[in-house]
């Protein structure tokens, strides 16, 4: 039960934290393949909007959890998420790849109900800035709906599920790059 409650959370927290850009699309399928993934020391540590000395209530806080991941703790005022968090190169661009921590409960049939999923946003590390950009989901269904962009996908709720392949998400992405992943005004400053 504990983890249900962790784990819901977690996806609450991020859903919100998306939720800033007006964006959110979920994939079933990672965007890096093992040769993609970079690790970067700068982006270990506390990250937060640039006003935190007087608003500590949303984190997201950078672990080394492997040669080549993080793990991403997302917290907000009441709540926290774990993600594991890969980032990767793909030509000149660099991506945040997340994904919620595996449940921890010791329930087989609930474990086989849930299915996780990917989520992922081009990002920028300029020293203590750290600019995302996430994947335009209003871009998306526009041009989904006008048949001007073709990825394999499912449509649950108001949300788009890519199910592409990974190699056929990173030629969309890479395709796509400027007008699906612009960086607007979302940013942390790293503060410790």
């Amino acid at each position: 039960m504990k983890f249900r409650k962790t784990f819901v959370v977690g996806v609450l927290v991020l859903i919100l934290v998306l939720g800033m850009t007006g964006c959110f699309v979920l994939s079933v399928h990672p965007l890096y393949f093992e040769k993609d993934l970079v690790f970067e020391s700068g982006l270990v540590g506390t990250w937060g909007e640039e006003n935190h000395e007087k608003d500590l209530s949303e984190l997201w806080i950078f672990e080394k959890l492997g040669d080549k991941s993080y793990r991403l703790i997302i917290r907000d005022s009441e709540e926290e998420g774990m993600f594991e968090a890969h980032l990767l190169k793909l030509g000149e661009y660099m991506f945040l790849d997340l994904y919620p921590e595996e449940p921890e409960t010791s329930s087989e049939f609930y474990n086989m109900h849930v299915i996780p999923a990917h989520s992922f946003m081009r990002i920028s590390l300029e020293g203590h800035v750290l600019r995302l950009a996430f994947f335009d989901l209003d871009w998306l269904k526009k041009n989904i709906e006008a048949n001007a962009v073709f990825i394999k996908h499912e449509r649950r709720d108001d949300t788009i599920v890519l199910t592409a392949s990974t190699e056929e998400l990173q030629e969309f992405v890479l395709k796509h790059i400027d007008e699906a992943f612009e960086f607007e005004d979302a940013s942390l400053h790293r503060f410790w």
